[in-house]
């Protein structure tokens, strides 16, 4: 079954060229392309408008982003995400503010 165009991968490679291949939370070293260290800081299901929005697009590695994903309370006690968490609230902020 063929996938629907989102116009991610387009904007995943487009942020792969433009950054430094390096978590945005530790540092480390990504070595290699894979759409499992494109981390969403919103979800795309419930703000869907942010979905090609770089500034919510956070380089991580695949273990990180799977801590940021589904073990986010484990997420919050990592200081090294607690800017991927301020972006978040400014975001929410910024999208409601646009909904007034």
């Amino acid at each position: 079954m063929k996938r629907k165009k989102t116009g991610e991968l387009e904007l995943f490679k487009e942020i792969w060229n433009e950054r430094p291949h390096e978590s945005e939370v530790s540092g480390e070293l990504i070595y290699e392309f894979s759409v499992s260290c494109f981390a969403h800081v919103l979800s795309k299901g419930a703000y869907p408008s942010y979905r090609l929005d770089k500034r919510n697009i956070v380089l991580m590695t695949p273990e990180e982003h799977h801590l940021f994903d589904f073990k986010t309370d484990k997420a919050k006690q990592d200081k090294r995400f607690s800017w991927v968490f301020d972006r978040k609230e400014e975001l929410v902020r910024e999208y409601y503010d646009s909904q007034l």
